[in-house]
């Protein structure tokens, strides 16, 4: 979903703990051929979530399980329960109301979302399912994966 306002964010003096990654095109590519390389006892831990309609990937999970993966950002949560944003940027609004602005905005959307400025998109990673290789293979066989 795209939501045009969301200029305004500065970069944090500490970072966020990451929770979860996302990426798009090329970078999400990388993204899943690093969790190829992985064994299913690694995968275990994380949780997927790919769009219908853009070559973007999500994986949730705890930080050290995330894969590092260039271009890629990673996400984190602050203040705001039902909404990650990358962990180096602090938003522009108070998170509670950020929060309640988003959720009037996307009622539908499964929480977790997932902000990214840089994109202008707001991601449901609530709808994320457990990773499986078969899915990973699925997404990275469709034609719109660079």
């Amino acid at each position: 979903m795209t939501f045009s306002t969301l200029g305004g964010w500065t970069t944090r003096a500490d970072a966020l703990e990451p929770l979860a990654v996302i990426a798009r095109g090329a970078a999400a590519r990388d993204l899943a051929q690093r969790l190829l390389d992985r064994s299913d006892e690694q995968l275990h831990p994380l949780r997927g979530a790919v769009s219908a309609s853009a070559a973007i990937l999500g994986v949730c999970g705890p930080f050290e399980a995330l894969p590092w993966a260039s271009d890629a950002f990673y996400l984190g949560r602050d203040g705001a329960p039902s909404l990650l944003w990358p962990v180096h940027l602090a938003p522009p609004f108070a998170p509670d109301l950020m929060e309640r602005a988003l959720r009037r905005r996307f009622p539908t959307l499964a929480a977790p979302l997932a902000i990214v400025p840089a994109w202008k998109m707001v991601l449901p990673l609530g709808e994320a399912l457990p990773l499986r290789r078969e899915r990973i293979e699925q997404f990275l066989s469709r034609g719109d994966v660079p």
